[in-house]
């Protein structure tokens, strides 16, 4: 039987990711439009998808269109919506196999880079297990493949990580449903795209420096030459729809998006790894608009209404989860507001009346 979720709850991504947006949302508020009904959702980088589970149950787009140029991020949001009940059981004998009582490390470490070496048919659910459990095991949940598009980080140090809570996929499941998901680079992002749709993109950042470069998302870094041509899709859609790019502050990133009818942001996010501990820290990220941007008008529309601010500070206050708990959230202590409402009812997550 499928659990019902509690009143307001909140679905937070289910993979760890470096680079997550989930410490921003609350920076991004303001910059982003209070509500997309009837409009529809785009998010061309994927990756843990933050911004998006925010997005589908606070916002209320019409339709939503995620994409992304990993195929195993992609696989495995498909996998969650159309076969969740196939994949809750290999992920737990990944699990058991994982934290064995008793098992030494050498036994684990045997294990883990067991799954590491094989190669599941891609596009099926046994894919998706290994992809997750790698995820949750390995070394700070970093993705990164060498030439030959092989993941090839170490295995982490935890003490009998959780992997996967199936309450959470189960939810997660619910609410992807009727979510177009297609492995896609940026460059072919156009055509997923109508008029009037709101675009988030989270592309590979510009490193601040040589020693900094991590751009090995997939076997084709990202390149500066790849940056120009984002930046130059997102002036031809300048034009068609509203969008918002987070991008580092790398002097050559700042320069590119020093153009007409831009508008440039910036927010204040964590940075978590490094190999050096005076280089953790709060760090300075660059988010680019194609509308201005206040903390009470977005792109030209009215503010929104106090309810609907009051609504958006008690989403806010909704637990993000944790890499490997429950992303489940605490109750936020009111009823959503009636479009919120109605996109949970239309997913089956209802919040109290």
């Amino acid at each position: 039987m499928t659990p019902t979720l509690p009143a307001l709850q909140r679905i937070a991504p289910f993979l760890k990711w470096v680079g997550g947006k989930g410490q921003l949302l609350e920076q991004f508020c303001p910059l982003m439009p209070a509500s997309l009904a009837g409009r529809g959702y785009v998010e061309p980088f994927l990756g843990s998808g933050a911004v998006f589970w925010d997005v589908i149950q606070t916002k209320n787009p019409s339709r939503c269109t995620l994409l992304d140029a990993n195929a195993e991020v992609v696989n495995l949001f498909v996998q969650v919506r159309d076969k969740v009940e196939e994949l809750l059981p290999l992920l737990g004998e990944h699990r058991r196999r994982h934290n064995t009582p008793g098992l030494s490390e050498e036994d684990r470490k045997a294990y883990y880079y067991g799954v590491r070496a094989a190669r599941p048919a891609g596009g099926t659910v046994e894919a998706a297990a290994r992809f997750l459990y790698l995820n949750k095991t390995c070394f700070n949940g970093l993705y990164r493949v060498n030439h030959k598009g092989e993941f090839n980080v170490p295995m982490g140090s935890y003490a009998s990580p959780a992997i996967f809570d199936a309450a959470h996929l189960r939810a997660a499941s619910r609410l992807l449903q009727g979510v177009r998901i297609e492995t896609s680079s940026f460059r072919d992002c156009e055509r997923f795209i109508a008029d009037g749709d709101f675009v988030y993109l989270d592309p590979p950042y510009e490193p601040m420096s040589a020693t900094s470069s991590f751009t090995a998302y997939t076997k084709d870094a990202f390149t500066r030459a790849d940056q120009t041509a984002l930046r130059d899709t997102l002036l031809r859609l300048a034009s068609r729809c509203q969008w918002m790019a987070s991008n580092s502050t790398a002097e050559f990133i700042e320069s590119l998006y020093d153009q007409p009818r831009l508008f440039k942001h910036h927010v204040q996010a964590s940075r978590l790894i490094n190999s050096v501990s005076a280089g953790r820290g709060k760090i300075q990220e660059l988010v680019v608009t194609n509308y201005p941007a206040t903390q009470d008008r977005v792109g030209g529309m009215e503010p929104a209404p106090r309810a609907a601010q009051d609504q958006s500070r008690q989403l806010s206050l909704w637990n993000r989860g944790g890499t490997d708990g429950p992303a489940l959230a605490r109750d936020a202590g009111s009823a959503p507001s009636p479009d919120i409402a109605e996109g949970l009812a239309r997913r089956g997550l209802r919040g109290r009346s």
